[in-house]
C-alpha cells in the first residue's frame, strides 16, 4: 500500500516508508510511475535477511509524491550516466576503508552503497545505543511479593563513577526514575581495559523468575552451514550483556 493521495493519470515518485524497513527489514527502491486506472503500483522489494517475510494487506510501504512532466527527462540505455558515488558518513569512513582493501573498483562501490544504505545500524558514538521494537521483554515471577534488597556500601572513590554511569544511561534512555517496590544492589565490575562495567545483582530476583527452556543450535551444525563461505563479518553490540 502506498500512502498519500494518488489521482488517476498523474505521474510521481514513490519513496520507501522508513518505518516499513525498520519493522520488516525489507529494502525498496524509489520508482517513477504513472497512476493507472487499476490503482496498481509495482514496487521492487528485496529481503536482506535469511528469513521469510510476510507483508499484510494495508501495510504502508511507500509515499507517493506527484511531479510535473516537464521535470522528467527521458533517458536510454546508452545515455545513462555512471552511478554517483555515495557520500559515506564521517563515523563510517574507517569501516569503509578497512573493508575495501582487496576488492575491485566495482566491488568497492557496492560496499559503500551497502554501508550507506544501512548507516543507521552503526553506532555514531559510545552514547548512540540502538533499540528494537520487535519484542517486548517480560519477566514472569512465581511469587508476587517483590524482592527488596538493601544498598551495599560503595567506596567513596567509586561514587563519582556510579553517578556518571547513571547520568549516561538516563540520557540514553536505558533507565528511568522509578518508585518500584523491587530493588537490587549495584555492583561495579572492573574490565580488562581499566574501565568499569555497571551491573546489578539480580540473583535474589532471579530465584523467583520462571526459567524457560530454549534449544540452542549445535556448534557443529552451525559450522556446517558455513561450508563454502569465503567472507565473514562480525557483529558486536555497542552495549550489551
Amino acid at each position: 500500500m502506498v500512502g498519500n493521495n494518488c489521482s488517476y493519470g498523474s505521474t510521481g515518485i514513490v519513496k520507501p516508508e522508513e518505518r516499513f524497513f525498520e519493522n520488516k527489514q525489507l529494502l525498496e527502491g524509489k520508482i517513477l510511475i504513472s497512476i493507472r486506472s487499476d490503482d496498481v503500483i509495482p514496487l521492487r522489494v528485496m529481503n536482506v535477511t535469511d528469513k521469510m517475510k510476510v507483508v499484510h494487506a494495508g501495510t504502508i510501504m511507500g509515499r507517493y509524491t506527484p511531479v510535473d512532466d516537464d521535470d522528467i527527462d527521458g533517458v536510454s540505455g546508452e545515455s545513462l550516466a555512471p552511478v554517483k558515488t555515495v557520500e559515506i558518513p564521517e563515523h563510517l569512513k574507517k569501516i569503509s576503508q578497512e573493508t575495501k582493501r582487496s576488492l575491485t573498483s566495482a566491488q568497492r562501490k557496492k560496499v559503500d552503497q551497502l554501508i550507506y544504505t544501512f548507516s543507521g545500524l552503526f553506532a555514531k558514538s559510545k552514547d548512540d545505543i540502538g533499540r528494537t521494537n520487535q519484542i517486548r521483554h517480560k519477566i514472569n515471577t512465581r511469587d508476587p511479593r517483590p524482592v527488596k534488597q538493601p544498598l551495599r556500601r560503595i567506596p567513596i572513590h567509586s561514587r563519582n563513577e556510579i553517578e556518571d554511569h547513571v547520568e549516561s544511561m538516563l540520557t540514553q534512555g536505558i533507565m528511568e526514575p522509578s518508585l518500584s517496590l523491587w530493588a537490587s544492589p549495584i555492583v561495579l565490575v572492573r574490565k580488562k581495559d581499566g574501565t568499569t562495567r555497571f551491573c546489578v545483582d539480580y540473583r535474589a530476583a532471579n530465584q523467583l523468575t520462571v526459567k524457560y527452556a530454549y534449544p540452542l543450535p549445535r556448534i557443529d551444525d552451525s559450522l556446517d552451514r558455513l561450508s563454502g563461505v569465503s567472507r565473514f563479518s562480525t557483529l558486536d553490540l555497542m552495549s550489551g550483556y
